[in-house]
């Protein structure tokens, strides 16, 4: 129950009064539980974690360069890579963790307790959506500034890069489905139906991206799925009967509902809502609605200055995530944040035979962040993270597993079996002379 907990709280912490990070702070509580209560860790993890700490330490010492050859330095990237450091160091331990908890079904845990986490801040949202009072205090203890604009974005604030992982909740009910019986698969499928309302309180990217994936991911499970349908379609009518009943008698809940069907009138002709007919839209007047500030010298295309675009000094009058990075580290340091996630691309590909589901979703979630970072700032984003790296160290874990060369029972050995076997070879050498 606390890994899950950890977890949720590694994802969904919030920053109080603008200096505690809960997502730093469980990062170094689980660091310093994982070192203090030890454990072997296999060769190939710790051949994982060598290879990301030398990534982050590159992107340290360039993201310092480029803040001292900057003529208006900006401490932003350094302060960002420092947390993602952090946040790394947690989801490393969390992963042991989990490991030495469950030992070959850690993917499978792992999978299902990102399930309930996300299940459970939809709930959150939920609850801020229908309540007045409940919004008002999670706006004064973790967002004052949404206060002002009377958005809900949950416990992180992070409305587009939010919408994205609770649709991502989503797609991990096969796996909770096929892994669960009794009330708990009811507990689940009512969740799960949350889920997609949380992602377009939160903005429509997730929507978007989670509908065709779900469906891709619901054919690959059809034969285990195929006997759930029909009680899916009770609990679907359930909870629509729910969802009407409270509308019908909450007026606040009634012009709420109105801007979420606005936005999927907008989801579905955008180009109506631009202020010209869907049959007169072209690329290049759809382009023209956004302003890119591609940086204009080359020394700051290809090296970056280091500045966000976010601060009132200096804004860029546009949102995509590539435009952002380009311009802050340039195209060497956005090459440099892409590599965690073709790492991520690459042992997914290699743990496939081993662990195909924890393989597929770490493929499927790699895949969005690279297609989300097109509308927003979402490479090593602190809401999403966690998630890429603990689908990362299953995949890691899920390959060492799979050669049978690192179970859990020999791990706990493993010290004693070295001592063995170098007692071993100092009496071989003591016969031999």
């Amino acid at each position: 129950m606390w890994l899950g907990f950890s977890l949720f709280c590694m994802i969904f912490g919030p920053r109080i009064a603008a200096y505690w990070d809960v997502v730093s702070v469980t990062s170094v509580a689980l660091t310093l539980v994982f070192g203090l209560q030890g454990g072997a860790v296999p060769r190939e993890v710790r051949s994982s974690g060598a290879t990301l700490g030398v990534w982050l330490v590159a992107l340290l010492v360039y993201s310092g360069i480029v803040f001292a050859r900057s003529d208006q330095p900006e401490t932003y990237y350094l302060i960002r890579f420092v947390r993602v450091g952090v946040q790394l160091c947690g989801s490393y331990a969390l992963a042991g963790l989990y490991y030495q908890e469950y030992g070959n079904e850690m993917g499978e845990r792992i999978l299902i307790h990102l399930f309930w986490a996300i299940g459970a801040h939809a709930v959150v949202i939920g609850g801020m959506y229908v309540s007045e009072s409940v919004r008002e205090f999670v706006w004064s203890v973790t967002q004052p500034e949404l206060q002002r604009e009377k958005r809900v974005g949950g416990l992180t604030g992070s409305l587009d890069t939010l919408s994205v992982v609770q649709a991502f909740g989503i797609l991990l009910l096969p796996v909770v489905l096929t892994k669960t019986r009794g009330m708990l698969m009811l507990l689940a499928m009512a969740v799960a139906a949350i889920g997609p309302f949380s992602a377009l309180i939160a903005g429509r990217t997730g929507i978007v991206l989670g509908v065709p994936s779900l469906i891709g991911i619901v054919f690959h499970k059809w034969r285990r799925l195929a006997r759930l349908i029909p009680l899916t379609i009770a609990m679907a009518m359930l909870l629509a009967a729910v969802l009407v009943a409270i509308t019908a008698f909450s007026e606040d809940v009634q012009q709420r509902w109105a801007g979420q069907v606005e936005r999927l009138q907008r989801l579905v002709a955008p180009a109506a809502y631009r202020g010209y007919a869907p049959e007169d839209v072209t690329v290049a007047k759809l382009l023209d609605d956004y302003r890119y500030g591609w940086p204009e010298s080359a020394a700051h295309l290809i090296l970056g200055d280091s500045r966000s675009g976010r601060t009132e000094s200096y804004r860029i009058d546009a949102d995509p995530g590539w435009i952002l990075d380009v311009n802050g580290i340039g195209i060497i340091g956005t090459l440099l944040t892409l590599f965690f996630y073709w790492y991520c691309l690459r042992n997914a590909a290699l743990a496939w035979r081993c662990h195909r589901e924890a393989a597929l979703y770490s493929l499927v979630y790699s895949i969005w962040v690279l297609l989300v970072h097109s509308k927003v700032l979402f490479l090593l984003a602190r809401t999403g993270f966690t998630i890429s790296c603990l689908l990362l160290f299953a995949t890691v874990y899920a390959r060492c597993m799979a050669s049978g060369r690192h179970c859990r029972a020999s791990l706990t050995s493993q010290s004693r079996i070295w001592r063995l076997a170098e007692l071993g070879q100092q009496r071989c050498r003591w016969i031999l002379r």
